[in-house]
């Protein structure tokens, strides 16, 4: 354990706490309060990668003072068809995934939608299901069901439209094309 990395990880979890706290005590009687507190991941996020920039940023790569994401991002891979041979390989062993991340779906959908007073239409939701990861296979993107933590931070930041999805779809965008060498900075830890 690098006690810089430990010392990193330990502050950024304090500092996510804290503005937790600072949000349930008096976000309901100032909005810029609530506002920090439910950007407390991005706010971490943009501190700590600032921080390490300013750190390792005249360093060797072997030198930095701690582990460093450094992801490699060359924007969306361009769509192509389906090995038949693998298709042939893995068809049989899909059922079982398909029917685990199909009741997780409908699992976390019930489960917010009990919370936020609303009902979900099963069909619906496993033809989005469907869809998305049928387009999601041909840009060679791994399956994805539902997202039990990015909804809970979702319902938790008073979000009640799918339109908030385009906006990250936006950023993530934006990240892969013109921000990866921020992200190159950002703490393992963070």
């Amino acid at each position: 354990i690098k006690p810089l990395t430990l010392a990193i990880g330990f502050t950024g979890l304090a500092v996510l706490y804290a503005l937790e706290k600072m949000g349930t005590t008096w976000g309901k009687k100032n909005k810029w309060i609530k506002f920090i507190s439910t950007s407390r991941a991005v706010i971490v996020l943009f501190v700590y990668t600032l921080i390490s920039w300013l750190v390792n940023r005249n360093l060797d790569k072997d030198s930095y003072k701690w582990d460093l994401a450094q992801p490699h991002t060359n924007g969306i891979l361009a769509p192509r068809a389906h090995d038949n041979e693998l298709l042939s390989k893995v068809f049989a062993r899909s059922f079982a995934p398909l029917i685990a991340m199909s009741v997780e779906h409908l699992g976390v959908g019930k489960a917010f939608g009990l919370r936020s007073n609303y009902k979900i239409d099963q069909s619906q939701e496993l033809f989005y299901l469907g869809v998305e990861n049928i387009v999601n296979s041909f840009f060679g993107s791994m399956t994805t069901g539902a997202a039990m933590s990015r909804t809970a931070v979702n319902n938790s930041c008073g979000v009640h439209s799918p339109v908030n999805f385009l906006f990250t779809a936006g950023w993530i965008l934006l990240t892969l094309y013109e921000l990866s060498g921020v992200l190159y900075w950002i703490p393992k830890a963070t």
